[in-house]
């Protein structure tokens, strides 16, 4: 009996230690642990490892900023997020919006001014509401990207996406924010967002854009689709994204005369780009000559690569994931 007590321990051992070895492939080359060949997955526990963001999934980002999670691990506690400010007052900062120890914003800390919590200290200004004068480059190559009008200013919507707050656009406001200087991005490079659009459903608009250019990543004109626009005008990479729903969504524009791809949670679509890059100012929620969409976006960034097809398969699954993104 002994004995074959024994032999059954040892084929459970032999059986779990096949699982743990044989069960994943090698990580992928320049990607931390938890990425792998054959893993359309990127989203480790957190427990037993650091916060994993877009830039630890693609490192090397031109710009990124969002009012709800880190760039990257580098970044994953303490760092500036994004300025509030009173629509009464819009250069005037009441609160600078927080990363947390697991890289999300800390909403429960009394940093704001005052010595109170963001939602109290935005419950109080006027309206009950806060305006984004700010959103801070978390890459740390531009200064951010930043509104003075309180116009044109984008709304914090706290909870927008999984008790976590988002950037609200508006087509009638015209919200926009500008990166303070001119920012080039020659072909190849890539956009990241995640946004949902919530009105205006054949009305185009663009989460991610340039000041100047015709460079713009967002809502096409026709409801439930968006679209990559490049440089140099053409509207193309249409790619199903459903309205009133949140998107992860990636476009690589390549080197000129090559192929956009489009990829809205994963799926892509691929259409012939045109000629140029982009020599301007960086933008959220607008783009030269068209509407602000009206919806909130969570995230946005910008790259001087063109994201390989496991990148756009890595992000998206950050992005979606339940430890380090969004889980939707």
């Amino acid at each position: 009996m002994r004995k074959l007590r024994t032999f059954f321990f040892a084929l459970a051992v032999t059986v779990g230690f096949s699982v743990s070895a044989f069960g994943q492939s090698s990580p992928l080359p320049g990607f931390p642990p938890g990425v792998f060949q054959n893993h359309a997955v990127y989203d480790p526990p957190p427990s037993g490892s650091s916060y994993q963001g877009p830039g630890d999934v693609v490192s090397g980002a031109t710009a990124w900023g969002s009012c709800a999670r880190a760039y990257s691990s580098s970044v994953a506690s303490g760092t500036s997020m994004c300025d509030l400010v009173d629509s009464a007052a819009p250069t005037t900062v009441i609160c600078t919006l927080q990363t947390g120890s697991n890289g999300k914003v800390n909403l429960t800390g009394t940093y704001c001014t005052g010595g109170v919590t963001p939602a109290t200290k935005c419950a109080a200004a006027t309206g009950g509401l806060c305006n984004i004068s700010k959103i801070y480059d978390q890459a740390g190559s531009t200064g951010g990207f930043i509104q003075a009008t309180v116009g044109n200013q984008a709304q914090l919507t706290f909870s927008a996406l999984n008790a976590l707050p988002g950037i609200k656009c508006t087509s009638a406001a015209a919200t926009n924010l500008n990166t303070a200087g001119s920012v080039t991005l020659p072909q190849p490079f890539s956009l990241s967002t995640v946004a949902e659009r919530t009105a205006n459903f054949t009305t185009q608009g663009t989460w991610l854009g340039a000041l100047s250019n015709s460079l713009l990543f967002g809502p096409s004109p026709q409801a439930n689709v968006w679209l990559a626009g490049d440089p140099s005008g053409a509207l193309t990479g249409n790619a199903p994204a459903t309205d009133s729903a949140f998107h992860a969504a990636q476009g690589v524009y390549p080197t000129s005369g090559g192929t956009i791809t489009m990829s809205v949670d994963g799926s892509s679509s691929t259409h012939t780009a045109g000629s140029g890059g982009v020599t301007t100012a960086l933008r959220f929620c607008r783009q030269n000559g068209q509407l602000s969409p009206d919806g909130i976006e969570m995230e946005g960034g910008f790259w001087p690569i063109a994201f390989s097809g496991t990148q756009i398969t890595n992000l998206n699954a950050n992005q979606h994931g339940s430890a380090n993104g969004y889980n939707f």
